[in-house]
């Protein structure tokens, strides 16, 4: 059999309560008040309309969708998809299968917050200060001795410089553009 993938959508419309009992469940209702997640969708039972569910078959096609299943999808002139069920398959068992994987897609949809590990590291308590003052001053004497190398090599780099301009030999007499 040979449909449209708006035939599809329409079909998974038509049951679009399945998408709604799902989005309800617990396992996703639980991750709405995760403080990690960030981009939760708040929606209602007339959310899920006819452009919600095609934007779903569009992402589980680009996600799920796999060559050696019960349906066989195709892309023509990027402007509409072909659909053909292979033969003694039913219609009824794939829709089944997009409902099925409502859930995953949503859980994978969502993003969670990067956690940044602070860069600074507290010292232990049980260094006295003397102790924290020379260690103080070995960072403080690593870190001048770099400073030097680096004013050492900036040096070395302009003396070579100079070093490469072309001298002119005396004996040669450059001669002189004259403009008028």
């Amino acid at each position: 059999m040979k449909f449209t993938l708006k035939y599809l959508i329409r079909r998974l419309y038509l049951r679009r309560d399945r998408f709604w009992q799902t989005y309800m469940s617990d396992e996703i209702q639980s991750k709405k008040n995760d403080g990690t997640i960030v981009n939760f969708p708040i929606l209602n039972s007339d959310d899920i309309d006819y452009e919600y569910v095609s934007s779903y078959v569009k992402d589980w096609i680009s996600k799920k969708y796999v060559d050696n299943s019960d349906i066989k999808i195709q892309l023509v002139d990027n402007l509409y998809y072909n659909c053909e069920i292979r033969k003694y398959s039913l219609l009824a068992g794939f829709l089944e299968t997009l409902h099925r994987d409502y859930k995953e897609i949503f859980l994978g949809n969502l993003e969670r917050k990067k956690i940044v590990e602070p860069k600074i590291k507290l010292q232990p308590e049980d260094q006295s200060g003397e102790e924290k003052d020379q260690k103080d001053q070995s960072v403080d004497q690593a870190e001048e001795r770099v400073v030097q190398q680096d004013q050492a090599q900036a040096k070395a780099a302009t003396k070579a410089k100079a070093a490469k301009k072309p001298a002119t030999k005396p004996g040669v007499i450059q001669p002189e553009v004259i403009q008028s």
